[in-house]
């Protein structure tokens, strides 16, 4: 076992240079495990783990599943983007792994909007949409940042 420790950057409890990265899409299902944790698994033993986001407990709506080491999202929403933690007591100590989860969205396979959603801001990337190339920038309003509607009815 390799074992890489690393402060947490100030008002975090996670250091970004050694997270977890996973995409999902708007309204798909999305599991988040705790990697790398097995080496801490104690057999025939139940794990106390906790999962925070942004490094905070959460009431999790309902439809979010947490097991022993997974946590389940049904169906993805924008504001689930975000830095997911998992805690594990390790005798007196607490190992913890970051994900940061970054939620994206399509529409259909013609038309799709790319907007990714982070933790703390949304970021605009180029679009594309029939074959033609818009690039992303800040006062470019051909991008796209919510969903819209394909035909002009």
């Amino acid at each position: 076992m390799s074992l890489t420790v690393e402060e947490s950057e100030e008002g975090l409890c996670f250091s970004s240079r050694i997270r977890y990265q996973e995409r999902a899409e708007i309204t798909k299902s999305k599991m988040i495990t705790c990697p790398d944790i097995d080496d801490y698994l104690a057999p025939y033993k139940q794990p106390i783990m906790t999962w925070n986001k942004e490094c905070q407990r959460q009431d999790w709506r309902s439809s979010i599943i947490i097991n022993t080491t997974s946590l389940w999202i049904p169906e993805v929403q924008e504001d689930d983007g975000g830095n997911y933690t998992c805690e594990l007591k390790y005798g007196s100590r607490v190992v913890r792994r970051t994900t940061e989860l970054k939620v994206t969205g399509t529409l259909s396979n013609q038309f799709k909007y790319n907007t990714v959603f982070g933790a703390h801001r949304k970021q605009i990337v180029p679009v594309i949409i029939n074959s033609r190339f818009f690039p992303a920038g800040p006062n470019r309003s051909c991008c796209l940042t919510a969903p819209f509607r394909a035909d002009p009815a």
